[in-house]
């Protein structure tokens, strides 16, 4: 197992925050200007036929300049997105080594590092507000510009037969429906909308079919010959990161079959790193890795494993249906264990290991997978 991707966790929980929260307000944002609008110059056209010559022109000029806006911002949506999402995914990874940062004398450089990402996020977050203008732009054409053509035209309008009334009645749709309607589709559309649409674009590829599956039965490997060594490693060497020192160097090793190898030492020599680089877990810079003759990693090796948490851990359920050997994951071609071996583990073999003292939890996990 390993700790979780903290700018993929960021990106995620935001993004599906997103797409839940702002779905169904775009549907009626979208729904009301429709109806809004189609009723306002129906009433306009009711009152005078010249009034739509005045209205529906800016009106029209204002929507297809809100709409031309939407493809510029979002990208820039999304430029953002990833700005956060990297700058998450740095101070996750930072964040967690602050000690091993101060004891290095490396907290100028870190900083160094962390503060680009937060300056391209600032860069990020005024292009995105830098095209938020464009929505002024057309919520003043769209909305408010036929106010101003309405009191300009007025003379003309009044000498063509249009009455006083309907004048008075085209600026009360204009102002009290129009305009209310086209400020909710420029900021419901134009924020939540290209967040919207970011985010599906976002996540479309990260969408998959998952792997077939394989089977729950776990087949044991091929018999290798006696004289072949348990394990192998030849020339190892591994490091965190490609600038850091390495932790193992030209390692190498062989264990012969039916021994067994304690590393002892203290905390931060590289017992786990190494322990992860025979299970296949971490990739060495350098050197290969041997499990009985094959390859790690590698399918044939993998069959070869059995986990053994560091920690206390059980498994979920009673022993006897968890047990490779007598549950539900049987082995092909070997027999349960016999009588004498379950009788060394009755507390394990019958109850739920999860209350049982930490000592007994630890031999559970070893006797299933013996």
């Amino acid at each position: 197992m390993r700790e979780a991707d903290g700018g993929a966790l960021s990106g995620l929980t935001q993004q599906v925050e997103i797409a839940r929260d702002t779905f169904a307000g775009l549907v009626m944002v979208s729904r009301s200007f429709v109806f809004t609008t189609v009723g306002a110059l129906v009433g306009l056209f009711s009152l005078a036929p010249l009034l739509l010559l005045v209205v529906a022109p800016p009106l029209a000029a204002g929507v297809a300049l809100f709409v031309a806006t939407l493809r510029p911002l979002a990208r820039r949506q999304e430029e953002f997105l990833v700005a956060d999402e990297r700058l998450a995914a740095h101070l996750g990874a930072v964040c967690p080594g602050l000690r091993d940062i101060t004891a290095g004398g490396a907290e100028e450089h870190v900083a160094a590092d962390a503060g680009q990402r937060i300056d391209a996020e600032v860069r990020a977050a005024r292009s995105l507000a830098h095209r938020g203008v464009l929505r002024v732009a057309a919520l003043a054409v769209g909305g408010q510009l036929p106010i101003v053509l309405l009191l300009a035209t007025a003379p003309w309008l009044l000498a063509r037969g249009v009455s006083a009334g309907a004048l008075v009645g085209a600026l009360a749709y204009v102002t009290q429906s129009l305009l209310p309607a086209l400020q909710n589709l420029v900021h419901g559309l134009g924020t939540s909308g290209s967040r919207l649409a970011v985010v599906l674009r976002r996540l479309g590829p990260g969408i998959a079919a998952p792997p077939p599956a394989t089977g729950g039965i776990r087949v044991p490997p091929a018999a290798v010959p006696s004289d072949t060594p348990a394990l192998v490693l030849s020339s190892l060497t591994f490091a965190y990161g490609p600038a850091s020192d390495p932790v193992i160097k030209d390692l190498d090793l062989t264990v012969p079959r039916g021994t067994r190898l304690a590393v002892v030492g203290p905390s931060g020599i590289g017992k786990s790193t190494l322990t992860g680089l025979i299970a296949g877990l971490l990739e060495p810079r350098r050197g290969t890795v041997r499990l009985c003759g094959h390859p790690v990693p590698g399918h044939t090796a993998s069959a070869l494993r059995v986990l053994i948490p560091q920690e206390a851990y059980v498994f979920g359920g009673r022993s006897r249906k968890t047990s490779p050997n007598c549950g539900l994951i049987p082995y092909p071609g070997r027999s349960c264990w016999p009588p004498p071996r379950r009788s060394a583990w009755p507390r394990c073999w019958s109850g739920w290991a999860g209350p049982l003292p930490g000592s007994t939890r630890r031999r559970c996990p070893r006797a299933n997978d013996s």
